[in-house]
């Protein structure tokens, strides 16, 4: 959302956001958005006209905005019976027990704008970050890539359409995902939650108190090096991931973890093994001269520049 080089972008505007994540009684004197008013601006006007073309015409495209119309406007209790797809959803559901039926009182319009504008910053500058360390970490380690393209031919073949279950079943590029946003991560650094009850931290005599806020620092670097919830801790190896090895999801903070983890892993992790199954089925990535060996990231903004070849599956079999 910070282009290098766009107004948003510049020296300045970039300055004076990191001095209002340090200083934030900055915002008294200056005006800092956290995103481009121009930019904010014409996304709202593009949903509100979208919003208003299907609900006068009634057209469909099961998106986001479909999703969420049919939930503002259903009328009908929320007493289904959840189910999980996976452990990490279980945890993150929400206790909505004692939440008072308000639907009739949603501004749709703001509800649908926000929700989409949050999914919309929150999804771009992350997955494409996230597909260039992946491609970085398949320059490094070579074999990873066979191992995910062998994957994906035997699941998907080399032509055959890409489906949802097809996505499902690559279980292996999931855990290239998870390895590389263990090694490095689009932006966040520190997890910020409020403690709802008093905890004794297991061992100590410390008290967390209710109402608390308390701060989980990411930490990389210890994560690779000292974690023994990974049997491999110490180098880049998605089998860290792979359930016979017992690998401790709460060891890993990709996306978060509990009530409150990303909105947008869902949608992240199919988008960016749709991208990865488009690329590994048709090329193989290798490095240029201009390919650093240790993965920088940019400090101000999400991504990293990793220069690459993309070489035609065909050429390399002639």
């Amino acid at each position: 959302m910070r282009m290098p080089g766009s107004e948003s972008g510049s020296n300045y505007e970039i300055t004076k956001l990191v001095l209002k994540g340090l200083l934030p009684m900055i915002e008294y004197i200056v005006s800092v958005p956290n995103v481009s008013p121009k930019g904010a601006l014409f996304f709202k006007d593009v949903l509100t006209k979208t919003i208003k073309h299907r609900e006068n015409t009634q057209t469909r495209r099961n998106d986001i905005i479909d999703l969420i119309i049919d939930q503002i406007d259903s009328k009908k209790a929320e007493e289904d019976v959840n189910v999980f797809e996976s452990e990490f959803e279980e945890d993150a559901a929400l206790d909505m027990s004692n939440v008072k039926k308000t639907a009739d009182n949603f501004d749709k319009e703001r509800t649908l704008v926000s929700n989409a504008f949050l999914l919309f910053i929150a999804a771009l500058d992350t997955t494409s970050s996230t597909l260039t360390f992946i491609i970085h970490f398949f320059m490094k380690h070579p074999e990873v890539q066979e191992k995910a393209r062998d994957e994906i031919m035997e699941i998907i073949g080399p032509k055959e359409k890409v489906t949802f279950d097809h996505i499902q079943s690559l279980k292996y590029l999931d855990n290239v995902i998870y390895e590389t946003l263990r090694h490095a991560h689009p932006f966040a650094q520190i997890l910020e939650r409020e403690c709802t009850k008093d905890y004794i931290i297991p061992g100590t005599e410390y008290v967390v108190r209710k109402g608390e806020i308390v701060n989980f620092s990411f930490l990389y670097e210890r994560m690779r090096k000292e974690n023994e919830s990974f049997y491999n801790s110490g180098e880049y190896d998605p089998d860290n991931f792979d359930a016979s090895n017992n690998p401790d999801t709460f060891s890993f903070l990709g996306f978060g973890q509990g009530p409150r983890n990303c909105i947008g892993k869902r949608y992240a992790m199919i988008s960016i093994k749709i991208a990865l199954v488009s690329i590994l089925r048709s090329f193989q990535v290798v490095k240029t001269e201009n390919t650093k060996e240790k993965l920088e990231q940019f400090k101000f903004l999400a991504g990293a520049e990793v220069p690459f070849y993309a070489l035609p599956l065909v050429e390399m079999e002639e």
